[in-house]
């Protein structure tokens, strides 16, 4: 008999040394953009901060994403690759009909790639895109920005993630270790002290222990824009896997705001000015959405929301014991054998702090569960010391207790209490101590399972503090 503890949580309302370019690049490049004079830069930045005063006026950003996307719609055709959007702005470029299955998102931060912040995210690991890349030989990230000719993420964030991954599964490819980035868009300077970094970064990833991916050949990031002529046949690159890095709008002299006027980067920041609106539903209306006048946007969008099915999301098994899923799977508790509900407010800051306040609470109810449950040590070699997407296959592993987390935000509250859940095992069975490499190994393991699991910093520090207050206690 299979024993079930479901752990849910609720709302209590309805509620670079040097910059290169490899010369196996066959697909030309466009001239660098220089940068816009003081005063077009600073007219630039005015308009769009009139934009962003003016949420309402959705209709410009619809058309702007919409005149950008037809841009982007070209491109599998061309390349013969995948599209990936890259969370969250390149998603609102690319039509559902173009995404294939399975090929993504990609999730790259463009703060990675902020100067002097330059890093490559254990969090963010984005197994997924180099999935996508050795089933298809190749792949296009799509994303966009709001005032400059590249976006952070794709100009020095994906860069930056290419070099680590080419050193760590390539290593006896050197020419695959040089950084590549845009042309003059990273300063030699910057290129330099990235790559002062680079070895630090290769062994974070390699002290993770993860499950290596297998490529048969290294990634080359190759930048294209709007302004990139589309080339007549798919470039040839034998000894590399092309990841292209498409930044889906353009930088243009600053213009009256208008209802023509084209938006640079229009979708950044879509909670600010969507009123709900998602990608998926603009492409499924977007003749209707396009052609509606703005003051009727608003109703319009409010009963297209109100009239979408909800999104599909099923639990999935981190580890064999172990599962996650959202609020709307909730089962019924009456028949579990022991359940706790933590109840939660609507506004995501609060209810990060409230999970936190809560986690003495979460680790007494886990407790005598997690101590029937034997300890697996975490192994690049073994992936059943993660997770695996297979149902208990024998009586005996079905007697190991089941734990179900469920919660308004899986990525968010419910990874974290699944990262608190799995470090506190490891503590209570495993003997390990918990220290911020040991949590951050075993946050990447999960990440490794379901690239969804994405708790939000503080809600991780605090998991850490928590854990280590408590050996502290115990000691």
């Amino acid at each position: 008999m299979s024993t079930s503890t479901s752990a849910s949580t609720s709302t209590s309302t309805s509620t670079s040394t040097s910059t290169s370019i490899s010369t196996s690049i066959s697909t030309p490049q466009p001239p660098p953009e220089r940068p816009l004079p003081p005063q077009q830069s600073h007219a630039l930045k005015s308009a769009l901060l009139a934009l962003i005063k003016h949420p309402d006026r959705i209709s410009i950003r619809l058309r702007s994403i919409a005149t950008d996307a037809s841009h982007v719609a070209a491109l599998p055709s061309t390349y013969k690759l995948p599209l990936i959007p890259n969370e969250r702005c390149g998603t609102w470029y690319i039509p559902s009909s173009l995404l294939i299955p399975g090929t993504g998102p990609a999730y790259f931060k463009s703060t990675d790639g902020h100067t002097g912040e330059w890093s490559f995210s254990l969090r963010r690991l984005n197994l997924g895109v180099l999935e996508t890349v050795a089933a298809y030989e190749g792949a296009i990230v799509v994303d966009s920005s709001k005032g400059k000719s590249v976006s952070d993420a794709l100009s020095k964030t994906i860069p930056i993630w290419v070099g680590v991954w080419n050193r760590v599964l390539f290593p006896e490819r050197e020419d695959a270790h040089a950084l590549r980035f845009p042309e003059g868009v990273v300063s030699l300077s910057d290129a330099a002290q990235i790559e002062e970094r680079m070895p630090g970064f290769v062994e974070e990833l390699k002290a993770l222990n993860l499950p290596l991916p297998s490529l048969d050949l290294p990634l080359i990031p190759i930048h294209i824009t709007p302004l990139t002529p589309l080339p007549p046949s798919p470039p040839s690159h034998p000894d590399f896997l092309p990841l292209y890095l498409y930044t889906a709008s353009t930088t243009l002299p600053p213009a009256p705001l208008t209802p023509e006027t084209y938006i640079q980067g229009a979708a950044d920041d879509a909670e600010a000015w969507c009123i709900g609106l998602t990608p998926w539903l603009f492409w499924s209306h977007k003749d209707t959405l396009l052609s509606t006048p703005e003051p009727d946007l608003p109703g319009l969008i409010a009963e297209l929301v109100a009239s979408a099915p909800p999104p599909e999301e099923g639990i999935t098994r981190l580890t064999p014991w172990l599962s996650l899923g959202p609020l709307s799977a909730l089962p019924d508790l009456n028949t579990a054998p022991a359940a706790l509900s933590v109840p939660l407010l609507p506004n995501p800051k609060v209810a990060q702090r409230q999970l936190r306040r809560s986690y003495s609470c979460i680790a007494r109810f886990l407790t005598p569960h997690l101590l029937r449950i034997p300890y697996v040590p975490l192994s690049a070699t073994n992936p059943s010391s993660t997770g695996t997407p297979i149902p208990p296959s024998s009586d005996a592993e079905q007697e190991i207790p089941q734990i179900l987390i469920l919660s308004p935000s899986p990525s968010d509250l419910g990874s974290a209490t699944a990262l608190l859940a799995t470090c506190l095992h490891e503590r209570l069975v495993g003997g390990e101590v918990q220290t911020k490499e040991r949590i951050r190994m075993r946050l990447a393991h999960l990440v490794a399972v379901w690239e969804g699991v994405r708790p939000a910093r503080a809600s991780v520090v605090g998991v850490g503090e928590y854990l280590m207050r408590r050996d502290g206690e115990v000691g």
